[in-house]
């Protein structure tokens, strides 16, 4: 959609935005040239066409309403509910519609002041007629219950992005609406007591049509600041995640600086946690392979000068004029487990330390008894005569191997 650029203001607005807008300024002009020479209104309600500022309408409406009004009261005290009642409506609803018409008084051409002077004259042409239309106070009070907060729209308005441009879009169709309300019911009200009255009997009238877009057009307002207070919420929090961050990372610099650390790099990160992950693998490993050495759990014993006297001073219970026999059957069953069953190889060293043992309990002359040993190897498990010097003999004689060969028997 093309878009026409304003004036004053580097925002734009679209293409049929812009041509409602200047429709809009039109009729408003229209209106002061159809009544600025008609009788049915004084020149004080005619007076408020003039008026082009904020606080021009507040000082005129103090003074020829508010006041008007309360000397009434006073004087006849018989103002009216209904009469009061649109006042104060109109007060408020003049507070809530105001800052749409400042923001569009700085988006220049087409907006021009006039909007004020229609606006105060619609409410002064409503305020002074006895016979007030509850349809124009209720959409006042429609306007101040579904308007967002003044300063959120005015503050998002300056903002640029998708959902800012939206709401761009909201208030120019929110002002537009309201001045179609106001000149409506100007025309409203232009018409005799009877002419009214016949008029709300109809399916519809002009300003039947107004108020539901006026309504409509001021809560799409609060809808759009509503989206866009939690997509800057959303904003907020992820600047103060950065400002966090950032902040960290300065504390943690001033560190590196006071400790002369190196400069931290993910580099040197991952290379520093690779090699802690490497010393982890090296300790299981280490600590795994002790655990499944054969020699680690008799290792404490062997070593162990308390735990090597108690076989002897066992023996010592002995009369020391007999000789202690010892018979230790199929010493080559003595070893581990095979490490890889499907080829049927084990280690040898439990059994080569329990023989270097009984070797020793023979050569032993500590002992008050002589000791001697016999001990069985199965010969096709472990030939036992080829690790001879891997005993620790001290004596030729210590130790003597004997083959024996079992007879094999065939039954009949």
């Amino acid at each position: 959609m093309a878009n026409v650029n304003t004036s004053s203001d580097p925002r734009s607005l679209s293409a049929a935005a812009y041509e409602r807008l200047r429709k809009s300024e039109q009729n408003q002009y229209e209106l002061r040239e159809h009544f600025k020479d008609t009788l049915k209104f004084s020149k004080t309600e005619l007076s408020a066409l003039e008026l082009d500022t904020e606080e021009k309408f507040r000082e005129f409406w103090n003074e020829s309403i508010v006041a008007k009004k309360q000397f009434d009261a006073r004087r006849n005290r018989g103002f009216r509910k209904g009469a009061k009642n649109f006042v104060n409506a109109a007060t408020v609803a003049w507070t809530s519609i105001t800052p749409v018409l400042e923001i569009l008084r700085g988006a220049g051409e087409p907006f021009s002041n006039i909007a004020f002077g229609t606006v105060a004259f619609a409410f002064t042409i409503a305020a002074n007629r006895e016979n007030m239309e509850r349809r124009i106070v209720a959409t006042l009070n429609c306007i101040e219950d579904r308007r967002p907060g003044i300063q959120l729209y005015r503050n998002a308005y300056q903002e640029n992005g998708e959902t800012n441009s939206r709401l761009q879009q909201a208030i120019a169709d929110a002002y537009i609406s309201f001045i179609e309300f106001c000149i409506a019911t100007v025309t409203f009200h232009t018409r005799t007591s009877i002419s009214r009255w016949f008029k709300a009997l109809g399916p519809s009238t002009s300003l039947d049509d107004t108020v539901p877009r006026v309504e409509e057009a001021i809560l799409n307002i609060r809808l759009i600041c509503e989206e866009l207070l939690n997509k800057n919420v959303a904003e907020l929090k992820i600047h103060n995640r950065d400002l966090r961050r950032d902040n960290d990372s300065y504390k943690l610099e001033y560190i590196r600086n006071v400790m002369d650390l190196p400069p931290h790099s993910d580099a040197t990160e991952y290379g520093n946690l690779e090699r802690a992950r490497e010393d982890v693998k090296r300790e299981y490993r280490d600590w795994y392979a002790r655990l499944r050495t054969p020699n680690d759990p008799l290792a404490s014993v062997r070593n162990n000068q308390v735990f090597l006297s108690w076989p002897l001073r066992v023996l010592n219970m002995f009369d020391p004029s007999k000789t202690v026999w010892i018979i230790v059957d199929r010493i080559d069953e003595c070893r581990n487990e095979p490490e890889d069953k499907s080829r049927q190889e084990t280690r040898n060293l439990h059994r080569k330390t329990l023989l270097k043992f009984l070797v020793r309990l023979v050569e032993d002359e500590s002992l008050r008894v002589k000791v001697r040993v016999l001990g069985v190897v199965n010969g096709l498990d472990w030939r036992a005569e080829e690790h001879r010097d891997e005993i620790d003999q001290m004596k030729k004689e210590s130790i003597e191997f004997l083959p024996l060969w079992q007879a094999r028997h065939v039954s009949v």
